[in-house]
């Protein structure tokens, strides 16, 4: 199993893998389901994603919002384009830095920067974890679907409205040139 990728290219097999790739062994803690220690998964995996507890301990203990923080700074990334690796490596540690995004992403992205900005804090028990984050996520969806939904409803009503004023328009045109006919 690897620890580490470097080919931005493998976009899918980089969202699994947030830094904490391990291989199992008998050190896995049984007891809870989202607790991993690991003395050899201490320093490794890609620094730009790797959540700051992973960094600054010598006896990595991984939980669920460890992978949070990745998937934050990997969201980030991914609606992002960048022209060059040096601004992306930029880019990531200014994120990982200031822990929130740039202004004109906040703007561009304003419902992911608060999601992002959530799954990259320090403290670890703050973090959205997994089931937070879907649950934020469903919440989200069910809002942009109603209001797309009213939306075309909308557009809908606005239409025949507009297609009435036609008509109506029409029938007037229509009765003008019979009354000129007529006389």
């Amino acid at each position: 199993m690897t620890k580490d990728l470097k080919d931005p290219s493998a976009v899918i097999v980089k969202l699994g893998d947030f830094g904490l790739a391990t291989l199992l062994d008998s050190q896995t803690h049984h007891d809870t389901a989202d607790v991993f220690e690991y003395e050899e998964s201490s320093g490794v995996g890609t620094v730009l994603y790797a959540p700051p507890e992973q960094l600054n301990s010598h006896h990595c203990i991984a939980t669920d919002k460890s992978d949070s923080y990745s998937l934050g700074i990997v969201l980030f990334e991914l609606f992002n384009i960048f022209a060059t690796e040096m601004e992306r490596h930029r880019c990531l540690s200014d994120l990982r830095v200031q822990m929130k995004v740039q202004d004109e992403f906040g703007e561009a992205y304003p419902f992911e920067s608060k999601i992002i900005e959530q799954l990259i804090l320090i403290d670890r028990e703050q973090r959205l974890g997994v089931n937070e984050l879907l649950r934020i996520y469903s919440k989200e969806i069910q809002l942009r679907f109603r209001s797309q939904k009213y939306s075309s409803k909308q557009k809908f009503i606005e239409q025949l409205q507009q297609n009435l004023y036609d008509k109506d328009k029409k029938i007037e045109q229509l009765e003008n040139e019979l009354g000129k006919v007529k006389s």
